[in-house]
């Protein structure tokens, strides 16, 4: 059942967007809100992962973002003279050797 899913699933009446599309901005709440049930049975379980997926990415992406708001300035403001690049001064490279800025990514 897990290779062939769509032969398992039963038919069922697709879903209707017609009332979304009233205003211009309507299909955004309609997208948003349409639940994994619908989505399969309107567009099938390939388009149901490749949602699942983009969701996780989102989710990770944020969560790197979240990082870099208290990472890139414990980078910059660590005490080291030795690099002299730019770009160097904004990375893990920046930070001295052992010191106690290393723990902040963890």
């Amino acid at each position: 059942q897990l290779y062939y899913a769509r032969n398992f699933a039963g038919r069922a009446t697709p879903y209707s967007l017609d009332a979304a599309f009233h205003s211009f901005f309507g299909w955004i709440w309609a997208a948003i809100t349409v639940s994994d049930e619908q989505l399969f049975q309107q567009s099938g379980l390939d388009s149901l992962t490749l949602v699942h997926w983009a969701q996780f990415g989102l989710k990770v992406s944020l969560v790197g973002c979240l990082n870099a708001l208290y990472l890139l300035p414990l980078y910059r403001s660590a005490p080291n003279n030795a690099v002299l690049d730019p770009f160097d001064r904004w990375t893990f490279a920046h930070l001295p050797p052992h010191g106690p800025r290393m723990w902040g990514t963890l």
